[in-house]
């Protein structure tokens, strides 16, 4: 997908002058199809709802998560700031990577109308708040999906038999011997 995305972009910014040398010379019928206009507006939508804040979000998320923890305060900064950078990055890849997605999600006029929404005086503090409860939701939902979880695998060891599964891996691994 990405390298569609590369080449029709190369393509927009090269065919016309490269197509009319190509359909002159050559009198042939060329047939360019128009980029997506939805991946532009997918583009401006992630930046106006996921790029607000992040990094200050993140630092202060990190910052409470640090401050009952016995590092000293030169580790707790260290790891804030190593922390908020690799968020960061990962969120730049994201959008790169939930373009096509967002874009094939939403139609024209549903993006024209989220993009219209955010890029409003209420847009940003309404970004900010669905960033915010998503976290609050992974927060509440991790207790509920630790039990679970859990419970699943007590459910699974009293179908299979977990133990006799773990000594063969050990036996295989070689961590039996």
């Amino acid at each position: 997908m990405r390298s569609l995305i590369i080449a029709v972009a190369a393509l927009c910014l090269t065919g016309p002058a490269a197509l009319a040398q190509e359909a002159s010379s050559q009198d042939q019928l060329v047939v360019v199809a128009a980029p997506d206009p939805r991946l532009a507006l997918a583009d401006r939508y992630l930046a106006l709802t996921v790029d607000l804040d992040v990094d200050k979000m993140m630092r202060e998320q990190m910052e409470e998560g640090f401050a009952g923890s016995e590092a000293t305060e030169e580790q707790r900064v260290w790891m804030t700031e190593q922390m908020t950078a690799l968020y960061e990055t990962v969120i730049d890849k994201a959008m790169l990577d939930m373009r096509g997605d967002v874009a094939e999600l939403y139609t024209q006029p549903e993006l024209e109308a989220l993009v219209a929404l955010y890029e409003s005086p209420l847009g940003p503090s309404l970004a900010r708040k669905n960033m915010q409860a998503g976290m609050l939701m992974q927060e509440a939902m991790m207790p509920h999906l630790l039990t679970g979880m859990t419970d699943v695998f007590e459910k699974y060891c009293l179908r299979f038999d977990c133990e006799a599964m773990g000594a063969a891996a050990a036996k295989q691994s070689g961590a039996g011997r």
